[in-house]
């Protein structure tokens, strides 16, 4: 994580509550906007996306960027199991807690996050 990202972003820091296990995130944007999970990549962080949340709540979004489990501030698996389908499943948790089925995904980079929103 670069110091620069965190910068970036004045979105406040909030935990997305999920049966068993809390992500570390950043919001912004109206409560009553369609909502956008913004995704990093497996060795990245929410504040991968310091300079387009604000841009994206300012267009009418609630834009969540979360830390998956194991990254940054979000705890780890206590069983380790960070394969595809484990990390799919706690992203499926996240989009409906977040808005269900109107939740959609932006996943940025290489590896497991962007093979397990799939």
């Amino acid at each position: 994580m670069s110091r620069t990202s965190e910068r970036t972003s004045r979105a406040p820091q909030v935990a997305v509550e999920l049966p068993g296990f809390t992500l570390a995130a950043l919001r912004t944007g109206g409560e009553t906007n369609p909502p956008v999970l913004l995704v990093p990549g497996w060795t990245g962080s929410k504040e991968d996306f310091g300079p387009i949340l604000e841009p994206l709540g300012e267009a009418g979004y609630l834009v969540t960027a979360v830390d998956l489990r194991g990254q940054f501030r979000s705890p780890f698996r206590p069983d380790g199991d960070y394969s595809p389908i484990a990390l799919g499943n706690d992203l499926q948790l996240a989009a409906a807690a977040l808005g269900g089925s109107s939740a959609r995904a932006l996943v940025r980079g290489p590896g497991r996050a962007s093979c397990s929103a799939c």
